[in-house]
């Protein structure tokens, strides 16, 4: 009798776990802008009949989601809706639930194996990494990697190799996952009518003091942010438009080397233009702590980490999201001009879409010609603002990357942090604990 019981539990349990892979596994269509969370839902429950159960007071009224695909599981779309969110679901019956997990220090491992896609043969030295945090791993001669102390989340998987350029993938940790494969397709490079410059080019230099400055930034910890590779950037460029506008590709990751805060950055630079005077930028980082030189260092670092995240534009949106700002010691004023002093402007690129969305929202209803002022302390001074589009609608399209028709900018203090103040994910969880 005890076998029969058994037997009949496995079958049950075979059953549930296929039926809810049945239900992630069916393919929709979704097209949506900022928009409600609930809303996104009833939509997915139309073209899939997957019904969902939540607690409203999980998504705030005023969190509004953008989301384009076509043809693509229900569980990619969930992950992709769900990143940076901190909420998890788990299938019950014939129901989808969200909740918020609870506190726990879980860590789990990821294994897989990268293949290339035409030949189905293993791709060995393929750098698999967790975008913005310290996890990461190489692909052996079999094509496998493995990683291990992941928590449970929601994560980009990127995978890097100068043969195949980069890929990203949503990858939704909340066990110890079975190995799975990926299949990617060799690199393919077009270049336009520009002209390439390397290194060995006499204007090479002049394109890569400039890239260089937009790329690290011009914060107090660039100057011990430095590049040890340069020779890996190629320069793109227009000969008759007088370093105004150039785009940039590299040969390999970029290798870089913060002391100032104590990190290794492994970058791969997936795009990078100039462009009628705005700079837009994006690629994925794998960070490796630093060893320092003396007993200080980590002391010394760990100021520098907290005073490159106090006051900056991803403190602010965190704050503003929590409704803290005052706690967290921001003013802000709406003002009608930026002062000459602070008028270089940037497009705040590397955001992660939930505060891109963010930020949209507390730009909706600022007019062309006004500003926000942002104070933090006495020398932390930013402000947002908005471009004209209906003057600059020509330049507001880059390409399939981006559309910049929302035309947000940033000056002052903000513009000036890039890649010399980035810091890993762990950092920023690590203030919550």
């Amino acid at each position: 009798m005890r076998v029969i019981f058994v037997f009949v539990i496995l079958i049950l349990n075979s059953f549930s776990y296929s039926f809810a892979q049945s239900l992630l596994k069916k393919r929709i269509n979704l097209d949506v802008y900022e928009e409600k969370f609930s809303n996104i839902l009833d939509i997915i429950t139309e073209e899939s009949d997957i019904f969902f159960s939540y607690n409203s007071e999980l998504f705030p009224a005023d969190q509004k989601f953008t989301l384009k695909v076509k043809d693509t599981p229900v569980e990619e779309v969930l992950n992709r809706l769900l990143v940076g969110t901190g909420i998890n679901y788990a299938i019950f019956k014939d129901q989808i639930i969200f909740n918020l997990p609870a506190e726990s220090t879980f860590k789990y491992s990821v294994r897989g194996v990268i293949l290339d896609s035409l030949t189905n043969e293993p791709i060995a030295n393929a750098h698999v990494y967790l975008d913005g945090t310290e996890i990461g791993a190489y692909t052996n001669m079999e094509g496998i990697f493995q990683f291990s102390n992941v928590t449970k989340g929601t994560y980009e998987l990127v995978i890097s190799h100068i043969n195949y350029g980069v890929k990203n993938y949503y990858l939704y940790v909340n066990k110890g996952l079975d190995e799975f494969t990926l299949s990617i397709p060799p690199k393919v490079v077009v270049l336009d009518e520009f002209k390439v410059l390397s290194a060995k080019n006499k204007f090479w230099n002049v394109y890569y003091s400039i890239f260089v400055e937009e790329f690290i930034g011009s914060s107090v910890n660039s100057e011990k942010c430095i590049i040890k590779n340069p020779e890996a950037v190629r320069i793109l460029f227009d000969s008759t438009d007088s370093y105004k506008e150039f785009e940039v590709f590299t040969t390999e990751p970029l290798v870089i080397h913060n002391e100032a805060l104590g990190y290794k950055l492994n970058y791969d630079l997936i795009f990078f233009k100039s462009k009628a005077g705005v700079i837009r930028y994006v690629g994925k980082t794998n960070f490796d702590a630093l060893s320092p030189e003396e007993t200080k260092g980590h002391r010394r670092w760990k100021k520098k980490r907290y005073h490159a995240y106090t006051g900056s534009l991803r403190h602010f949106i965190q704050a503003e999201m929590s409704d803290e700002l005052k706690q967290n010691k921001f003013r802000t004023q709406i003002v009608d001009e930026v002062p000459e002093l602070v008028e270089l402007k940037y497009y705040p690129a590397n955001l992660k879409s939930k505060e891109m969305i963010r930020l949209k929202n507390i730009c909706e209803s600022l007019p062309v010609g006004k500003y926000i002022q942002v104070l933090h302390g006495s020398d932390k001074i930013s402000y947002i603002g908005k471009l004209d589009t209906t003057i600059n609608r020509e330049y507001m399209r880059f390409d399939e990357y981006f559309d910049l028709s929302d035309g947000i900018m940033v000056y002052g203090y903000w513009s000036k942090q890039r890649l010399a103040d980035a810091l890993p994910l762990s950092f920023y969880l690590s203030l919550e604990e």
